[in-house]
């Protein structure tokens, strides 16, 4: 499983875009992609562009390596098909343990995705997954149409305070995904955003790839 990493005082975990379709209603702000394989974000929920090509909505999905508990949604990935499914019980998320096809869904721009919450037997406002910043998504649509598919990004985490292990009932504390409570979104930074001159010099010498630091600079310059 991905440990958690610091840097620059904060911690993240490393985690995994997927992006799929789905045959829900189109809204205002919802993601579609093109015929010509290009994405946008619909100004007024039409799925036709203004030449009457029909556009199909997406979502991005963060997952995670994470063991699947009862009570998540996972993505079960197989030969190229996929399907998103609740885990409903412990006696599914036993089985599911070391599975090398499914992936826990961690965050989402797919507010379908939800978790009922019952109080006293009746039903009340139910549970969403955490939403994906706006500034993510125009970056991920952004370098999706250059070419560049975001795939590998870090997502920020709190980190366990294992002095609160009495204070928690002797129960077991982990490392929590960090919220942004007013907008229940995640904090994401791509990979390749927190690589510095230093670590590529390491990276490239250990792989024998450029011989001297000049060479490397050269490199950078034409590659990053």
């Amino acid at each position: 499983m991905s440990q958690l990493k610091e840097i620059n005082g904060k911690y993240y975990k490393n985690c995994k875009v997927v992006m799929f379709p789905t045959t829900e209603k189109i809204s205002k702000g919802s993601i579609l992609l093109t015929n010509s394989n290009r994405l946008f974000i619909s100004e007024n929920g039409n799925p036709f562009d203004i030449l009457g090509g029909y556009n199909k909505l997406q979502h991005l999905y963060i997952t995670s390596d994470k063991e699947i508990k009862e009570g998540d949604y996972y993505v079960n990935i197989f030969q190229n098909k996929y399907d998103i499914r609740f885990c409903k019980s412990k006696y599914l998320a036993e089985f599911l343990k070391g599975s090398l096809w499914t992936y826990k869904i961690i965050a989402t721009t797919d507010t379908s995705l939800f978790i009922p919450y019952f109080e006293n037997g009746k039903e009340e406002m139910p549970i969403f997954l955490p939403q994906l910043s706006q500034q993510f998504i125009e970056k991920y649509i952004e370098e999706y149409n250059k070419g560049n598919i975001i795939t590998d990004i870090l997502v920020e985490y709190d980190k366990a305070d294992y002095n609160k292990w009495m204070d928690n009932g002797a129960s077991p504390v982990f490392d929590t995904i960090k919220i942004n409570p007013k907008k229940n979104t995640i904090n994401i930074k791509e990979v390749k955003e927190l690589w510095n001159r230093e670590d590529i010099y390491k990276a490239l010498l250990d792989k024998s790839c450029l011989e001297d630091k000049k060479s490397m600079d050269e490199w950078i310059k034409e590659n990053l």
